[in-house]
C-alpha cells in the first residue's frame, strides 16, 4: 500500500463503534471518528463491575496493522464488597476501604488490528498509570488487627501504580 494511499482521509468509513474489556479499563463501548486512515479519536463510557467510568484515547494505526494508543479514564466510586465476597468467598464480607472504589488511570499501549477497512478487531498491550484514594484505611486496618490496637490517618492516602495492562476490542466503522 502507497503511503499516499494510507494517510489519505477516510472518507466511507470514519465513524464507528469500539467495544472492548481489559484491565484496568474494564468494559467499554466508545464511539470513534478517524478523521485519517492513521488517527483515530475515541471517547466512551464503561463499568469495571464496581461503577461507571468514562474514557477518551487516541490511536496512532501504522501500515501492517501495527498500532499505538494512549488513554485517559476514570471510574468513579463505587462498593467493591460485592466483588470481594464473590472472591474471598466469604458472602458476609465488609471490608469499609471497598465501600468507595474509584480510580483514575492512563494507558499507553502497542499492538495488532486487523479485519477489513469497515472492521478491526484488536489486541493491545502496554503499562498503565493506576491513581487513586483509600478510603477508610484506618477502619479497615482497626478491623483487621487482632489486639485492641487502633490505626488513624489524617486524610485518606492517595495510591500510585504503574502496572502492566491488557485489552481485546473490536471497531465496527459505518457510513453516514
Amino acid at each position: 500500500m502507497a503511503l499516499s494511499t494510507w494517510a489519505s482521509t477516510a472518507s466511507a468509513h470514519d465513524l464507528g463503534v469500539m467495544l472492548d474489556a481489559g484491565v484496568p479499563d474494564g468494559a467499554n463501548a466508545s464511539l470513534v471518528y478517524r478523521p485519517w486512515k492513521f488517527l483515530r479519536l475515541s471517547a466512551g463510557g464503561g463499568t469495571n463491575l464496581i461503577a461507571p467510568g468514562v474514557r477518551a484515547g487516541v490511536s496512532l494505526i501504522l501500515p501492517g496493522g501495527l498500532s499505538g494508543s494512549a488513554e485517559y479514564g476514570h471510574y468513579f466510586e463505587g462498593d467493591a464488597n460485592g466483588i470481594w465476597r464473590s472472591i474471598s468467598g466469604h458472602p458476609d464480607a465488609d471490608v469499609p476501604s471497598l465501600h468507595k472504589v474509584g480510580y483514575d488511570y492512563a494507558n499507553l499501549h502497542a499492538g495488532f488490528e486487523f479485519g477489513p477497512s469497515w472492521m478491526n478487531f484488536y489486541i493491545h498491550a502496554g503499562m498503565s498509570h493506576i491513581t487513586g484514594q483509600v478510603h477508610d484505611l484506618g477502619a479497615t486496618l482497626t478491623k483487621a488487627s487482632s489486639g485492641d490496637a487502633t490505626v488513624t490517618f489524617m486524610s485518606d492516602p492517595t495510591v500510585s501504580v504503574w502496572s502492566v495492562s491488557a485489552r481485546l476490542g473490536l471497531i465496527v466503522y459505518f457510513a453516514l
